[in-house]
């Protein structure tokens, strides 16, 4: 009896591990990427948690934020640069014209930010996806389970 009880809650456990505990990544034809957990849309944020557990996937993580919060911080001083100058055009007022074109710059310079932002989250998932889900292999003879990460 206890044997059945054991295999029993083996088996639920080992079922709870499903193929689909792999990360998948979706791209849309203007550059927006949506990213799928057991067929859950999710953000980069909800994925951390996954992810944070293998160094190395953890390593091209913060890689993957550091470049894009610089990326957010450049284009947000482009988009303000580029901004004053069209809502003075709007008011009627004199624009600096010039200050559209430094905005403009900043703007071409967070684009290629944000591309290698995407590059090492796309790395970090690929690293997740490799190692694979927990596994549990099963030895009938004995009755004991040998984990595999």
């Amino acid at each position: 009896m206890k044997y059945a009880v054991v295999f029993f809650l083996c088996y639920i456990y080992s079922n709870s591990f499903s193929a689909n505990d792999t990360i998948e990544i979706r791209n849309t034809f203007f550059g927006k990427h949506y990213y799928y957990y057991n067929v859950r849309q999710k953000s980069v944020k909800d994925l951390e948690p996954l992810l944070c557990h293998n160094p190395e996937s953890n390593l091209e993580l913060k890689k993957a934020k550091a470049y894009d919060k610089a990326g957010i911080v450049l284009g947000t001083i482009g988009g303000v640069c580029v901004g004053i100058p069209l809502g003075t055009v709007i008011a009627g007022g004199k624009p600096i014209w010039e200050l559209l074109g430094v905005g403009a710059g900043f703007i071409a310079i967070c684009i290629p930010f944000e591309i290698v932002a995407f590059n090492h989250i796309s790395n970090s998932v690929k690293i997740y996806n490799s190692k694979g889900p927990v596994s549990l292999d099963w030895d009938l003879n004995t009755f004991s389970l040998i984990g595999t990460f």
